[in-house]
């Protein structure tokens, strides 16, 4: 599910990334930078739509996988967390794509290995509940 709302987040930056080169390319800055705007709104608009459908469909579908209401019950409690983030993965991967469509690949570059560098640190500490973290197991994943 996690993956269809990245798909979703991708798929759509692709299209935004295109239109921006598209009208910078004409010398269309002010059609780019309308494109950038309604793109940003509209990523944050389907991460809301991708929050409200994902989370409450969550049980359903992992019942489709397993009967055991302990593994249905952790999958339900981890999606909720990471479904509520669909706003923001939606809005950085149009942020993302709006820095490559200008050119910025440093930019996009630098954003991407921060967000990794800072979940590889942050995951240890939350799931074990190292130093001043407390310890949250798979909530903190």
């Amino acid at each position: 599910m996690q993956n269809l709302v990245n798909a979703l987040a991708i798929g759509f930056g692709v299209g935004l990334n295109a239109v921006i080169a598209f009208h910078l390319g004409a010398g269309e800055k002010e059609a780019a930078d309308t494109a950038a705007t309604h793109g940003f709104l509209f990523s944050i608009l389907h991460g809301i739509i991708a929050a409200a459908v994902s989370i409450p469909i969550m049980r359903p579908f992992l019942k489709m996988f397993t009967q055991s209401e302990n593994v249905i019950s952790l999958g339900v409690r981890y999606s909720t967390i990471v479904f509520s983030f669909s706003i923001v993965i939606m809005i950085s991967l149009a942020y993302e794509k709006i820095f490559q469509a200008v050119g910025r690949m440093n930019a996009s570059m630098a954003g991407l290995m921060t967000g990794c560098i800072v979940n590889i640190i942050l995951d240890p500490l939350l799931i074990f509940g190292i130093g001043p973290f407390p310890k949250m197991g798979i909530d903190g994943a």
